[in-house]
Protein backbone atom coordinates (compact mmCIF):
# COMPACT_ATOMS: atom_id res chain seq x y z
CA UNK A 1 0.00 0.00 0.00
CA UNK A 2 2.75 2.46 0.94
CA UNK A 3 4.63 1.51 -2.21
CA UNK A 4 1.60 2.45 -4.33
CA UNK A 5 1.15 5.78 -2.53
CA UNK A 6 4.83 6.62 -2.95
CA UNK A 7 4.71 5.66 -6.63
CA UNK A 8 1.66 7.85 -7.15
CA UNK A 9 3.33 10.74 -5.33
CA UNK A 10 6.51 10.43 -7.43
CA UNK A 11 4.47 10.31 -10.64
CA UNK A 12 2.48 13.42 -9.73
CA UNK A 13 5.59 15.38 -8.75
CA UNK A 14 7.50 14.32 -11.85
CA UNK A 15 4.51 15.17 -14.06
CA UNK A 16 4.29 18.65 -12.57
CA UNK A 17 8.02 19.27 -12.84
CA UNK A 18 8.31 17.74 -16.29
CA UNK A 19 5.42 19.53 -17.94
CA UNK A 20 5.44 22.85 -16.17
CA UNK A 21 6.88 25.44 -18.49
CA UNK A 22 7.95 27.89 -15.82
CA UNK A 23 11.30 26.90 -14.48
CA UNK A 24 12.05 28.40 -11.09
CA UNK A 25 15.74 28.02 -11.87
CA UNK A 26 15.42 30.80 -14.47
CA UNK A 27 14.40 33.27 -11.81
CA UNK A 28 16.72 35.31 -9.63
CA UNK A 29 16.41 34.84 -5.89
CA UNK A 30 16.90 37.78 -3.54
CA UNK A 31 17.74 37.51 0.13
CA UNK A 32 17.41 40.66 2.19
CA UNK A 33 20.17 41.30 4.66
CA UNK A 34 20.58 44.20 7.06
CA UNK A 35 21.84 46.85 4.67
CA UNK A 36 22.24 44.91 1.44
CA UNK A 37 20.80 42.20 -0.78
CA UNK A 38 22.18 38.83 -1.84
CA UNK A 39 21.29 37.67 -5.34
CA UNK A 40 21.31 34.06 -6.53
CA UNK A 41 20.79 32.61 -9.99
CA UNK A 42 20.49 28.83 -10.36
CA UNK A 43 21.69 28.47 -6.78
CA UNK A 44 24.93 30.39 -7.40
CA UNK A 45 25.56 33.82 -5.87
CA UNK A 46 25.82 36.62 -8.42
CA UNK A 47 26.95 40.21 -8.04
CA UNK A 48 24.66 43.17 -8.54
CA UNK A 49 26.34 44.18 -11.78
CA UNK A 50 25.72 40.70 -13.20
CA UNK A 51 21.95 41.21 -12.92
CA UNK A 52 21.89 43.75 -15.75
CA UNK A 53 21.83 41.30 -18.70
CA UNK A 54 18.90 39.42 -17.18
CA UNK A 55 16.83 42.48 -16.35
CA UNK A 56 17.32 44.31 -19.67
CA UNK A 57 14.71 42.10 -21.32
CA UNK A 58 11.99 43.42 -18.98
CA UNK A 59 11.59 47.20 -19.34
CA UNK A 60 9.72 47.76 -16.06
CA UNK A 61 12.28 45.81 -14.12
CA UNK A 62 15.14 47.58 -15.86
CA UNK A 63 13.68 51.01 -15.00
CA UNK A 64 13.43 50.06 -11.34
CA UNK A 65 16.98 48.75 -11.29
CA UNK A 66 18.24 51.90 -13.01
CA UNK A 67 16.47 54.16 -10.49
CA UNK A 68 17.95 52.11 -7.66
CA UNK A 69 21.43 52.65 -9.08
CA UNK A 70 20.87 56.38 -9.48
CA UNK A 71 20.02 56.57 -5.79
CA UNK A 72 23.44 55.20 -4.91
CA UNK A 73 25.38 58.17 -6.34
CA UNK A 74 24.33 60.59 -3.59
CA UNK A 75 24.77 57.82 -1.02
CA UNK A 76 28.43 57.40 -1.98
CA UNK A 77 29.02 61.15 -1.96
CA UNK A 78 27.36 61.56 1.43
CA UNK A 79 29.26 58.63 2.90
CA UNK A 80 32.62 59.93 1.71
CA UNK A 81 31.86 63.40 3.07
CA UNK A 82 30.53 62.06 6.35
CA UNK A 83 33.51 59.77 6.82
CA UNK A 84 35.89 62.65 6.16
CA UNK A 85 34.16 65.03 8.55
CA UNK A 86 33.72 62.54 11.37
CA UNK A 87 37.15 60.97 10.91
CA UNK A 88 38.94 64.31 10.84
CA UNK A 89 37.35 65.50 14.07
CA UNK A 90 37.82 62.21 15.92
CA UNK A 91 41.38 61.95 14.60
CA UNK A 92 42.17 65.42 15.95
CA UNK A 93 40.76 64.45 19.32
CA UNK A 94 42.77 61.22 19.49
CA UNK A 95 46.04 62.80 18.38
CA UNK A 96 45.49 65.74 20.69
CA UNK A 97 46.15 68.48 18.19
CA UNK A 98 45.39 71.00 20.90
CA UNK A 99 42.15 72.11 19.36
CA UNK A 100 38.72 71.44 20.70
CA UNK A 101 36.37 69.25 18.74
CA UNK A 102 34.19 71.28 16.42
CA UNK A 103 30.80 69.84 17.22
CA UNK A 104 29.18 71.47 14.21
CA UNK A 105 31.53 69.64 11.84
CA UNK A 106 30.95 66.37 13.68
CA UNK A 107 27.19 67.00 13.61
CA UNK A 108 27.31 67.69 9.86
CA UNK A 109 29.03 64.34 9.34
CA UNK A 110 26.42 62.56 11.43
CA UNK A 111 23.65 64.33 9.55
CA UNK A 112 25.11 63.23 6.22
CA UNK A 113 25.24 59.66 7.49
CA UNK A 114 21.67 59.84 8.72
CA UNK A 115 20.56 60.96 5.24
CA UNK A 116 22.63 58.34 3.40
CA UNK A 117 21.33 55.31 5.32
CA UNK A 118 17.64 55.69 4.31
CA UNK A 119 18.65 56.42 0.71
CA UNK A 120 20.66 53.21 0.60
CA UNK A 121 17.77 51.26 2.14
CA UNK A 122 15.44 52.70 -0.52
CA UNK A 123 17.90 51.70 -3.23
CA UNK A 124 18.03 48.14 -1.90
CA UNK A 125 14.23 48.03 -1.78
CA UNK A 126 14.00 49.12 -5.41
CA UNK A 127 16.52 46.45 -6.41
CA UNK A 128 14.38 43.80 -4.71
CA UNK A 129 11.29 45.18 -6.47
CA UNK A 130 13.10 45.05 -9.81
CA UNK A 131 13.90 41.38 -9.29
CA UNK A 132 10.30 40.64 -8.28
CA UNK A 133 9.05 42.35 -11.45
CA UNK A 134 11.61 40.41 -13.51
CA UNK A 135 10.55 37.08 -12.00
CA UNK A 136 6.85 37.83 -12.49
CA UNK A 137 7.60 38.80 -16.10
CA UNK A 138 9.14 35.37 -16.66
CA UNK A 139 5.94 33.73 -15.51
CA UNK A 140 3.80 35.94 -17.82
CA UNK A 141 5.93 35.18 -20.88
CA UNK A 142 5.78 31.45 -20.24
CA UNK A 143 1.99 31.54 -19.66
CA UNK A 144 1.44 33.09 -23.12
CA UNK A 145 2.64 29.95 -24.88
Amino acid sequence: MIKNILTLFVLIVSYQKGFSQYNSLDSITVFKQRLSNSFYYKGQPIKEREINPFVKSNTDSYKKLKSARWLLAPVYILNIGAGSLIGFEIGKAIVGAGEDIKWTVLGAGLLATSVAIPLEALSNKRKREAIIVYNSGLKKVIDKY
